[in-house]
C-alpha cells in the first residue's frame, strides 16, 4: 500500500490519474490478447483429451510403448515412441473434469476479465472526473474494491492454469526435453496474469494516494521586531540627572515670608 516512503508521493494527483488510466487500459488490451492465446486450440492438447479418453474406456494400455529407465542417476522413466523419448504417464490423474472442459473454462476465464476490465476502465475515467468536480471520494473507494476483485481473479485464473498443467503432465507421452505447445501457451497467459495483478497493484496504491486529503500549510506571520531605542550618550545623561537633583533641590527649598518682604 501507499505509505509515506511510497514511490507515488512523488507525483502529483493529476499525473496519478493519468498514470492508473494508462495502466488500467494496459491491463484491458492484455486481457483481450489473452482471449487469443488459447492453450485449448493445440495439437497436444487434442492428443492428450485422446489418451485421457482411453485410459478412461480401458482401451489405453501404457505397454503399447517401449517405456526404460534414464537420466543422471537412471531413476526416471520415459517411454520411446518413433524415436522420441516422451515422459511416462502417471498412474492417476487429476482435475480431469477441468482438463476435459478447459476449451469452454479458458474462454469464460478470459472474456469475463476482459468485460469486467474494459468497463472498469470506462467507470474509473468518470470517478476521477467526479472527484474533480464534487471532492467525492465514494466512487474511487468502489475502484479499489474492484481492482481488488481484479487482482484476486488473475491469481485465481493462475491457480486454475497450473491444474491444467499438472493433468497435462499426469497424462504424460510428450516429448521430454521440450515444452509442449500447451505448456508454452499456459506460461504465455502466467505472463499476462502476473503483469495485471502487478498493474492492479500499483493502481490500488495510487488511488489511496488521490484519496488522500493534502496537509494544509498555515503561515503564521511574525511580526515585525520594533526598533530598540538607542543608548543615550553618558555625558547627557550625567546632564540629564544634574538637572533632575537641582529641581528637586529648588523645589525643596523653603522661604521664608520675612526674607519675602525685605524683613518688614
Amino acid at each position: 500500500m501507499c505509505n509515506t516512503n511510497c514511490c507515488c508521493n512523488g507525483l502529483n494527483k493529476e499525473t496519478l490519474k493519468k498514470v492508473s488510466l494508462i495502466f488500467i487500459l494496459i491491463n484491458t488490451i492484455l486481457s483481450l490478447i489473452a482471449i487469443f492465446i488459447r492453450a485449448a486450440k493445440t495439437k497436444r492438447y487434442e492428443e492428450a483429451l485422446v489418451i485421457l479418453e482411453q485410459r478412461n474406456n480401458g482401451t489405453y494400455n501404457v505397454t503399447l510403448y517401449n517405456c526404460y529407465l534414464d537420466g543422471f542417476f537412471h531413476d526416471d522413466i520415459y517411454c520411446d515412441s518413433e524415436g522420441k523419448r516422451l515422459s511416462k504417464p502417471d498412474d492417476n490423474v487429476s482435475s480431469q473434469s477441468l482438463f476435459k472442459n478447459w476449451n469452454k473454462v479458458e474462454l469464460i476465464l478470459n472474456v469475463s476479465r476482459l468485460i469486467i476490465t474494459g468497463i472498469f476502465l470506462i467507470f474509473f475515467y468518470f470517478a476521477i472526473k467526479k472527484y474533480e468536480n464534487e471532492d467525492n471520494s465514494g466512487l474511487l473507494s468502489y475502484s479499489i474494491a474492484i481492482l481488488g476483485l481484479l487482482v484476486a481473479d488473475s491469481g485465481i485464473c493462475i491457480l486454475i492454469r497450473a491444474m491444467t498443467i499438472g493433468t497435462n503432465n499426469n497424462i504424460g507421452l510428450y516429448e521430454v526435453g521440450h515444452q509442449n505447445e500447451f505448456e508454452s501457451r499456459i506460461a504465455q497467459n502466467y505472463i499476462i496474469d502476473i503483469i495485471e495483478i502487478v498493474l492492479n497493484s500499483i493502481v490500488i496504491c495510487f488511488v489511496i494516494r488521490i484519496q488522500r486529503k493534502e496537509p494544509q500549510v498555515v503561515v503564521v506571520s511574525q511580526p515585525s521586531p520594533q526598533p530598540q531605542p538607542e543608548p543615550m550618550p553618558q555625558g547627557i545623561n550625567i546632564q540629564i540627572n544634574t538637572v533632575v537633583r537641582q529641581t528637586e533641590i529648588t523645589s525643596n527649598r523653603y522661604v521664608h515670608p520675612i526674607d519675602t518682604y525685605g524683613g518688614q
